[in-house]
């Protein structure tokens, strides 16, 4: 186990580009871009894995299908943030609630997501599982 590797710092800033904090419309804005790996605008079933793989247990629990609602085979950037936008992800990690997202809210929330058993603490599966 490489607990070198977890650093819940690193993609805070990843995801804060330099900001301070970021609102929850640009929050989904890159989450998108981060699993649209080719940049065509919409998501491919491969797309979603590695992204349901990589970044969210959110997107992880969600099937496929259930974001493609117009069911053409792609997820549009615009079907991704309505889904999203009537999900409660973005205010699992809005600690205070003020609509946006700092750098200790979003290592507090990663650290959540990673600890699958709410115990405090990772253990080895959990750390495996994310990395």
């Amino acid at each position: 186990m490489n607990l070198k590797a977890f650093n819940t710092t690193d993609r805070a800033e990843e995801w804060l580009d330099g900001q301070s904090q970021i609102t929850n419309v640009d929050f989904y804005i890159k989450s998108f871009d981060k699993i649209n790996t080719n940049g065509d605008d919409k998501l491919s079933s491969q797309e979603w894995k590695v992204g349901a793989t990589r970044y969210t247990n959110y997107i992880r629990s969600k099937d496929y299908n259930e974001f493609d609602t117009d069911k053409n085979g792609a997820i549009s950037s615009a079907e991704y943030y309505s889904n999203m936008a009537n999900s409660n992800y973005f205010s699992g990690y809005d600690m205070n609630h003020d609509n946006k997202l700092t750098k200790d809210e979003i290592n507090q929330g990663m650290f959540k997501e990673f600890d699958k058993n709410n115990d405090g603490t990772l253990d080895e599966n959990e750390f495996d599982r994310e990395y």
